[in-house]
C-alpha cells in the first residue's frame, strides 16, 4: 500500500516538474520573442532617425541650390549693369564726343571771327 502511495506521489511530482519545466521553457521563449520585438522596434526607430536626417540633408541641399540660384541671379544682374555701362560709354563716345568737337570748332570760329 505504501509503495502505491509513494508511486502516485512520485508520479504526481514528475508531472508537476514537467509542467514547471514546460512553463519555464514557454516563459523563456516568450521573453526571447519580446527581446526580438524590442530589438526590431529599436531598429525601426534608428531607421526613422536616419530617414529624418536624410530628409534634412536633402532640404539643406535644396536650400543651397536656391542660394546658388539667387547668387547667379545677382551675378547676371551685375553683368547686365556692366553691359549698360558699356552701352552708355559707347553712346558718349558716339554722341557726346562729336558734339564737344563741334563746340570746339564753333568756339574757334568765333575766336577767328573776333580777331578778324
Amino acid at each position: 500500500m505504501e509503495s502505491v502511495v509513494v508511486a502516485e506521489f512520485v508520479e504526481g511530482f514528475v508531472v508537476v516538474v514537467v509542467v514547471v519545466v514546460v512553463v519555464v521553457v514557454v516563459v523563456v521563449l516568450v521573453a526571447a520573442k519580446l527581446v526580438v520585438v524590442v530589438a526590431d522596434i529599436v531598429v525601426v526607430v534608428v531607421d526613422m532617425i536616419v530617414v529624418v536626417e536624410m530628409v534634412a540633408a536633402a532640404d539643406m541641399v535644396v536650400v543651397a541650390e536656391m542660394v546658388a540660384a539667387a547668387d547667379m541671379a545677382v551675378v547676371v544682374e551685375m553683368v547686365v549693369v556692366a553691359l549698360e555701362i558699356v552701352v552708355v560709354a559707347a553712346l558718349e563716345i558716339v554722341v557726346v564726343a562729336p558734339m564737344e568737337l563741334a563746340l570746339v570748332v564753333v568756339a574757334e570760329m568765333d575766336f577767328v571771327a573776333a580777331i578778324v
